[in-house]
């Protein structure tokens, strides 16, 4: 590997726009919404290396994947291979680009043209960028790299639905080395593969890199993968990268509270190896209207509380969902009161619902499995407080965020170097705001 990274990504962004088009130009009072599927991404991959990028399904992995190959133009950003922009290449530069960078997709059943034999679709790359000096040449180029790949010569003249999903994988990969390519990107390639099948592709893989030099990003949501074949990951979240390490590094120490849950998510096969399993509550929050903030702080069971806060994290994890709850109008009073009344004969009161809410969102939680938390009174009477503005059609939030706020929700963190190679996103590895901090703390002693 080199100093120079073979290819650079700069703060990428790519977005999709819901209701644009006709509808729009006739209703102009239909709002465009915008999918920020990827938001400001940054990355680099060394010349030979293989990077993971790890995340939860809808997280931005495969858009990125394919925006960083122009097969999905970018909103903005810039992608440099070997220090020259991609975004700036002309439709024929764009095509040598794509000799040097292939891609290999998730889906074997759907990413090969049912009507080419085996030996149309090696071929067919080889004539588009012109490699080989004649189709007898290219003939058994196809030939040896259908037998690289595991599979024999004689398949050369059978068409994709006479194969099973780990040959198709295979054919697939014959296909993207066709073109001799510097970089491959490898989005999921092993997940639609029973698991006996997922090894020998990884294994596959594994032998093409080393025997060929190859560079490879490789996406998956499947970690134990991930560990075995990568060298450094990054960790995305909601379109963003939250943290960058080798690979060692941060399945053993992971920094940010995301990649604390992913890697404890990974099976021991030791039944008697005990550890922590993280839960996190809720689901993914949609990309069209992203948190404020940190990204992961509605779900993040480490979220910074204010220096003044006494009590427990999970408490105060569990204040700011009700307020997030009461902020999106989760919080439906009238389907709770409904709910009360389908339950019980007696009149529903206003402190019956409030009861209701803070049980659900606070002291239950919701969560299967979660324990209960008790409320001190002062706390109390501020959610009490909070929950009556509700009824008064006054902002239970603003009420709240007097006293319940985080610099997680109204701050984006900036990216901090932890150690050499390694970068975590997260207020929490903020030098800046730790100095602050301690700051705030030593002003504040003094004044006593």
């Amino acid at each position: 590997m080199t100093d120079e990274p073979i290819l650079k990504v700069d703060d990428l962004q790519k977005h999709f726009y819901e209701n644009q088009g006709l509808l729009t130009r006739l209703r102009p009072d239909q709002e465009v919404k915008t999918v920020r599927a990827v938001d400001g991404v940054d990355l680099t991959i060394q010349e030979g290396e293989t990077l993971g990028l790890v995340g939860e399904s809808g997280c931005g992995k495969s858009t990125l994947a394919r925006s960083v190959l122009r097969l999905t133009e970018p909103t903005d950003g810039s992608i440099r291979y070997r220090e020259t922009d991609v975004t700036e290449f002309s439709e024929r530069e764009l095509r040598s680009f794509r000799s040097e960078a292939q891609m290999v997709f998730q889906d074997p059943f759907s990413s090969l043209n049912p009507r080419y034999t085996v030996r149309e679709t090696v071929v067919e790359p080889m004539k588009v960028h012109g490699i080989g000096e004649s189709s007898e040449d290219r003939d058994q180029r196809a030939r040896e790299l259908i037998e690289r790949v595991g599979l024999d010569s004689e398949h050369l003249d059978r068409y994709p639905h006479e194969f099973s999903g780990g040959q198709r994988q295979r054919i697939s990969i014959a296909r993207a080395l066709a073109v001799e390519p510097q970089v491959i990107v490898a989005d999921e390639p092993v997940s639609a593969l029973d698991v006996s099948v997922q090894m020998q592709i990884l294994n596959l893989l594994n032998e093409l890199q080393e025997e060929m030099g190859l560079t490879m990003l490789f996406i998956s949501h499947n970690l134990s993968i991930v560990r075995q074949i990568c060298d450094r990951v990054a960790v995305m979240y909601l379109g963003e990268i939250v943290e960058r390490a080798e690979t060692a590094t941060l399945f053993e120490d992971p920094k940010h509270p995301y990649s604390e849950v992913l890697v404890s998510s990974i099976p021991i096969p030791d039944p008697t190896v005990e550890r922590d399993n993280i839960t996190l509550e809720g689901d993914v929050p949609t990309p069209i209207d992203p948190p404020s903030g940190c990204r992961f702080h509605p779900r993040c069971p480490k979220v910074i509380p204010p220096d003044d806060w006494a009590h427990d994290q999970e408490l105060w994890r569990r204040i700011l969902r009700l307020k997030a709850s009461l902020e999106t109008g989760e919080v439906n009073l009238n389907a709770i009161r409904s709910k009360l009344e389908s339950q019980t004969e007696s009149p529903v009161s206003e402190e019956d619902v409030k009861e209701d809410v803070l049980e659900e969102y606070v002291i239950r939680a919701n969560v299967e499995g979660a324990d209960r938390v008790q409320i001190p009174p002062e706390v109390a009477d501020d959610l009490d407080r909070a929950l009556s503005a509700v009824f008064s059609d006054d902002d239970p939030v603003e009420i709240l965020d007097r006293s319940y706020s985080s610099i997680c929700e109204s701050t984006v963190p900036s990216e901090s170097d932890v150690s050499d190679h390694r970068s975590v996103n997260c207020h929490l590895h903020d030098e800046e705001l730790k100095r602050d901090q301690q700051l705030s703390t030593v002003v504040t002693a003094d004044e006593h």
